[in-house]
């Protein structure tokens, strides 16, 4: 509110304000409040289900992962509204460095994304279309699927007849199936019979160890701890 009014009266030749102007501050001093507290109240009750203990998943929470947590991160979560605090304007104080920094003292206060987020969901979905013709639909136009199909069912590379395909390797017919495809489909690929198959395979491969690169540096950071890809990441 103070902000608010201290701004009109800068905006102001004079150092006083009319009715209407000290009206329209206060709607849009409300207007903003509205918003800040629909989401103190959202992460209020979340907060009170946690310490409710009101689900299975908020006990495991509370009482195993909590305490296993680094301080900083649950200081995280705990703190994560202080930054739609704002300072006073009129009361200069000094730069220091602060866990929470104010929303003022971002560099770049968070918005919504607006129409440019819409475009970048549209060019990922126009990409991972453009990805699922040319690694699902194409192939099937020359006959790559009825070669896979054939190998797997024979249990002979037509590029070297004497290696037998690999069929069991759990013992567990669901995952031995998935394997043997990928046997199938690598082979020719890693042996280098196919000269075609060996290029695209290294590149496809290769993209594979960018996500895996991605997961296994935020896995280490502080405030992905407890995140799923980080306890994969440990335990393996």
């Amino acid at each position: 509110m103070v902000n608010e009014l201290v701004k009109a009266l800068r905006q102001q030749p004079t150092d006083s304000l009319t009715t209407s102007q000290i009206d329209s501050v206060f709607s849009q001093v409300q207007t903003l409040r509205e918003e800040r507290v629909r989401k103190l109240v959202k992460d209020a009750h979340l907060q009170q289900r946690l310490e409710a203990l009101e689900s299975p998943w908020n006990k495991i929470t509370a009482l195993f992962l909590l305490p296993i947590a680094e301080t900083d991160e649950v200081m995280f979560g705990v703190s994560k509204n202080l930054p739609l605090s704002y300072k006073l304007d009129t009361v200069d104080l000094p730069p220091r460095p602060k866990f929470v920094p104010f929303q003022d003292e971002l560099a770049r206060p968070p918005k919504p994304r607006g129409i440019s987020g819409w475009l970048q969901a549209a060019t990922y979905i126009a990409c991972s279309a453009l990805c699922y013709y040319g690694m699902w639909i194409q192939p099937a136009k020359y006959g790559l699927y009825d070669h896979f199909d054939t190998v797997v069912k024979t249990g002979i590379f037509h590029e070297n007849p004497s290696f037998p395909l690999k069929t069991t390797y759990t013992g567990i017919g669901a995952i031995d199936e998935i394997l043997t495809f990928l046997d199938a489909a690598f082979m020719s690929g890693v042996a280098r019979w196919h000269k075609g198959f060996w290029m695209l395979q290294i590149y496809f491969l290769g993209f594979l160890l960018q996500p895996i690169a991605i997961w296994g540096v935020e896995s280490f950071r502080k405030r992905n701890n407890m995140a799923l890809i980080s306890l994969y990441v440990g335990f393996s």
